[in-house]
């Protein structure tokens, strides 16, 4: 009788076996650079305008490692020299640009390398910025617009018609006769003139971009065009026709009743807000704010010298401040330590964060008395 002999196993492929090793292999190499760090904003902000630009503050996505002045190309010329403000923020400084738009980009042989996975690392993405020339009769200013309004106002007609606002930080009333509005970024060709309104000083005036066009000075006032929903240009022209406030060269995808916003004493900083009623005072403080600085001890008195601690709870914030009462910049002294003060001073503070605009301005004033 034959031996009953078992069925030879079946042939188990090693290509499956093998094609998720190939897999896991590159994932293992994709996944550091899919999660590289990242450049998340600069000052001045990715595709502005600015009347001068000499230097540029690079803020990561995550604290980074090596970073050198050359890794910064301008035209594809290496920065001269940066300033760490901290592992995540960066001051590049170069030669001051000329008018007409400049190309930033990194060195492809100095890739950004994160301090928590130093296996991660990448190239940011370029960028431009454009050096335009003006000399604005007035600092005017558009403060904010709304390009998808359907609830923070509604016009004479009852309509929810975008609007924009216009203000006057200075001390005294600007006459606006001259003056006029514009989305061409090429020229003044088919701007939007003002009426001979008075602007008093520190007055906000609410004009709707509905295309309407009434520019009455005793009615609403509303602008010839409309504002594009992205890619698009805004432009506060003086008299000569010279850009004194802009929002170009192409500002982002705006979104349903939010302001873009410029800071009306750091202009470069710019970024979205919720948008209060036309009209009202824009905030500065809230979501899309750094929080407001504390101060150790309240202005008042001292003998000899004093100390004051100035701290923000906001995570990876930087406190900047002033002792000659003038306003705290990203270029002002870092509060890395208490703040001794030998003589009476007004003392200003002001706190920046990466991904947010910076928070309100904070004041005391510190009296020196002599001892008795």
């Amino acid at each position: 009788m034959l031996a009953r002999l078992n069925p030879a196993p079946p042939f188990v492929s090693r290509r499956p076996i093998l094609r998720l090793l190939t897999v896991w292999l590159l994932l293992a190499r994709l996944l550091p650079l899919l999660s590289a760090p990242a450049v998340q904003e600069t000052q001045p902000a990715k595709g502005t305008s600015v009347s001068k630009l000499s230097h540029l503050m690079v803020e990561f996505s995550e604290a980074v490692d090596g970073v050198q002045a050359s890794a910064l190309l301008v035209d594809g010329v290496p920065a001269t020299s940066i300033q760490a403000f901290s592992s995540w923020q960066y001051l590049f400084f170069f030669p001051s640009a000329s008018v007409g738009v400049h190309q930033f980009s990194w060195a492809p042989d100095q890739p950004v390398r994160s301090h928590a996975q130093p296996d991660s690392v990448g190239i940011p993405d370029p960028w431009s910025l454009r050096v335009v020339s003006r000399t604005p009769t007035v600092a005017l200013q558009i403060s904010r617009f709304v390009a998808d309004n359907k609830s923070t106002a509604k016009d004479q007609d009852g309509a929810a018609s975008d609007w924009l606002e216009i203000f006057n930080p200075t001390a005294a009333p600007v006459s606006l006769q001259g003056w006029s509005l514009t989305t061409n970024a090429t020229g003044s060709t088919g701007a939007w003139k003002f009426p001979n309104y008075l602007l008093d000083a520190g007055e906000r005036l609410v004009v709707f971009a509905s295309g309407k066009n009434r520019a009455a000075v005793t009615n609403e006032l509303h602008t010839s065009f409309r504002l594009k929903k992205s890619d698009g240009y805004l432009a506060l022209l003086d008299p000569s026709g010279t850009p004194a406030s802009e929002f170009g060269p192409s500002y982002p995808q705006q979104t349903t009743d939010t302001a873009y916003w410029r800071d009306p004493t750091l202009p470069d900083f710019i970024g979205f807000v919720a948008a209060p009623n036309a009209g009202q005072s824009p905030r500065d403080s809230g979501a899309e704010f750094a929080e407001a600085v504390v101060f150790s001890r309240a202005g008042g008195c001292f003998v000899g010298s004093a100390t004051v601690t100035l701290s923000c709870d906001t995570p990876g914030s930087m406190v900047r401040y002033t002792t000659d009462g003038t306003l705290p910049t990203l270029f002002s002294p870092a509060a890395t330590g208490p703040v001794t003060l030998n003589a009476s001073t007004r003392l200003r503070a002001r706190a920046f964060a990466p991904g947010l605009l910076p928070g309100p301005v904070r004041t005391e004033t510190y009296a020196a008395i002599a001892n008795s």
